[in-house]
Formats: C-alpha cells, structure tokens, sequence
C-alpha cells in the first residue's frame, strides 16, 4: 500500500485551476520556491509533469486534465467531514430507543412523544423499561439514550440533567401529623 500525502489536495487543486506555479503558491500564501517545491511533490506523487510549456504558455496535461473533477470532488467530500452535522426533525424517519423508570416514562418520554407527533411525525421513539442491562445496552449502542434518577453513573458515562425537583407533602389543617 502506497502512502499519498493528502494535504497536496488543496495545492493540486490551486495548481490545476490557476494553471501557474506562482499563481498556485500566491494563492497558498507561499512563496515562489515553496510552491515550486510542493508542485514537485505532486509530480512525483502523482508521476506527471501536470503542466507543460506550449507556445501559448502552461496548459495541464491529459492526466491533469483528469484529476479537475477528481480533485474537486475529493475536497468537497473532505469539507463535509468538517461540516456540522445538522438535524431536522420534520425531516427525520430516525428511531430513537429510550430507556427508563415509571416515573421518567411520566414526567418526560410522554411529553416527548407528544411533542414528536407534532414536530417530528415521522421520528419513531421506542421506549423500554429500565432494567439491569441498560447501561450495558448503552455501551454497546443498543440504545440511544436513558432517563435515569437514581444512583451516580460510572465515570465513563455522560450524563446531563433534564430538571431538578422536590417532594413535599400535603394535608389537611389540623391533621394529627402536622403535631
């Protein structure tokens, strides 16, 4: 297997587009000879002198011709790498898998659901009781995501709180408790 330096991309790019060493390196931000020394590497790398003299100046190569599309098409794909990732639930047909308590199913995965039905008709939510091998399942992607109240987490878990609350307890004027 052969080692090609990718980074050379974005100069190819520059040299087949400007058809120009120093338009290539002014375009880089290098100087005359830094260019000169990346375009040699492309040569070698690519085994092609990618430009040659004609009487009407530098014109790219059969081979250089046929890495203009390659070459753009390489780099956009590269971009997307770096892109965010955008999510629209309007759009999505994703099914999340959710795990959690009673109460967690009350005070959150119902509301939810509820919520998805208007905004996100076609994203599937696909609840199940919490249990012993939830954090296992986690781990190993079988779920998306887990509602959980109880004790800490392992270190090795990311956790975020949805709310805090508080318990209190109601009675009447005059209840024998309130003595």
């Amino acid at each position: 297997m052969s080692h090609h330096n990718l980074n050379l991309l974005t100069a190819l790019q520059a040299l087949l587009d400007t058809r120009s060493v120093t338009q290539t390196g002014e375009r880089l931000g290098l100087s005359q000879p830094a260019a000169s020394r990346i375009v040699a590497r492309l040569r070698e790398q690519l085994q092609d002198p990618l430009l040659v003299r004609t009487a009407k100046g530098y014109v790219l190569t059969p081979r250089a011709e046929g890495l203009v599309v390659a070459t753009a098409d390489a780099l956009a794909l590269a971009q997307r790498v770096f892109e965010p990732v955008l999510f629209d639930p309007s759009l999505s047909e994703r099914r999340f898998r959710l795990a959690t308590t009673d109460y967690g199913m009350l005070a959150a995965a119902i509301p939810l659901s509820r919520r998805l039905a208007t905004r996100a008709h076609s994203v599937g939510l696909v609840i199940q009781p919490w249990n012993d091998g939830t954090l296992e399942a986690l781990e190993q992607g079988r779920l998306d995501i887990a509602l959980y109240a109880d004790d800490p987490l392992p270190p090795d878990f990311h956790s975020r709180d949805l709310f805090r609350e508080s318990y209190a307890v109601l009675m009447r004027r005059g209840h024998p408790l309130m003595k």
